[in-house]
């Protein structure tokens, strides 16, 4: 369907409906349908330095954007590890933050998604690093609603330690819902 095409108000229509510019209906009424996705990433080894147990921080390296799959987004400004929405507007989103990480034996490693620098608590994942040889991979994912220049980012904590999380890798994506 093109964009600018009319529907007539009551008309169904099955599945979703993609385009850049968004469907004008019979009344006048438009929906925009153009999303928001993105994704920053780093594989430079990066260490957290002593924590806070119990606490999260926002990964403190930037990420590279990659340019190649990016739509109304940039890297944060206000955080290091982040996402900001430039779309102009409020937009519902798929979040998911990967980690590859190591830190002292019998230490738990958490990671969790926040926004506007906060974690997101249902977003929260934690594993017991057992081995100073095998790195610890975790992933979560949340649905997040990203209002225009609102950004979302990537924490790590040792929770109950206060020994540094090395962070070896680590992806942060946006896709739209």
């Amino acid at each position: 369907m093109a964009s600018g095409t009319s529907i007539t108000k009551g008309e169904g229509f099955i599945g979703r409906l993609f385009t850049r510019a968004g469907v004008t209906f019979a009344d006048n009424t438009t929906i925009d349908t153009r999303g928001i996705y993105g994704q920053t990433s780093t594989a430079t080894s990066t260490g957290t330095g002593t924590l806070v147990s119990n606490t999260y921080i926002v990964l403190p390296v930037s990420g590279t954007l990659d340019s190649d799959i990016v739509l109304n987004m940039t890297n944060g400004t206000a955080s290091t590890f982040s996402l900001k929405n430039t779309s102009g507007l409020t937009r519902i989103v798929d979040v998911s933050a990967q980690i590859i990480a190591t830190t002292t034996s019998s230490n738990v490693i958490g990671l969790a998604i926040g926004k506007a620098g906060t974690v997101i608590p249902a977003s929260a994942v934690s594993r017991t690093y057992l081995t100073s040889h095998v790195s610890a991979d975790l992933t979560t994912r949340c649905l997040v609603s990203l209002a225009a220049d609102e950004e979302v980012q990537l924490f790590v904590a040792n929770l109950g330690a206060t020994n540094a999380v090395t962070v070896s890798r680590a992806r942060l994506t946006v896709c739209p819902v």
